[in-house]
Order: C-alpha cells, then sequence, then structure tokens
C-alpha cells in the first residue's frame, strides 16, 4: 500500500482492516487479535479497536487482551475527557 503512493486517512485504514478482520472470520479462520488504531484527521484525534471478528468500536479510550476484563470498567466508570497523567 505504501508504494502506490496514495495517502489513506485513518477512517479509511480502519475501514479496510475491519473488512479484512471480517472476511477471515466468514472464512471460519480469523486473525485471533485485536488491533488499535490511532491517528489524527483534522487535528482531531482518532482512537479505534478491531476485533477477531471484525467489530469496529471507535472510542475515547480502548482497552485490549487482559486489561479487557478487569480494566475496562474502572476505566468506564472513571472516564473524563479532561484526564491527563498530571490529574492522577
Amino acid at each position: 500500500m505504501h508504494a502506490d503512493k496514495v495517502k489513506y486517512t485513518v477512517k479509511e485504514l480502519m475501514n479496510y482492516l475491519a473488512h479484512i478482520c471480517y472476511e477471515k472470520r466468514n472464512d471460519f479462520n480469523p486473525y485471533y487479535n485485536s488491533t488499535v488504531i490511532a491517528g489524527y484527521k483534522d487535528n482531531e484525534a482518532v482512537l479505534a479497536s478491531v476485533d477477531l471478528f471484525g467489530t469496529l468500536i471507535k472510542k475515547d479510550y480502548v482497552v485490549t487482551g487482559f486489561a479487557k476484563h478487569f480494566g475496562l470498567a474502572l476505566i468506564a466508570n472513571d472516564w473524563n475527557q479532561k484526564c491527563d497523567s498530571k490529574s492522577v
């Protein structure tokens, strides 16, 4: 994709990855991973996650792996848009 000199947006890459994972799931041979996609579009941060089923979730925070079982509830309950490392 890099050699064709076409610039892809973050949204296009997210949708492409979700499509690939969905097709692999339909073939009963999924990729067993969760992928986090982050980038900027028009000076606005974009954050999303794609799972092995091809589900694309765009949120302000993303949790994958083992932290999904324990940390998601903690982050969801205490999430603040102005949250940063200095306020913790």
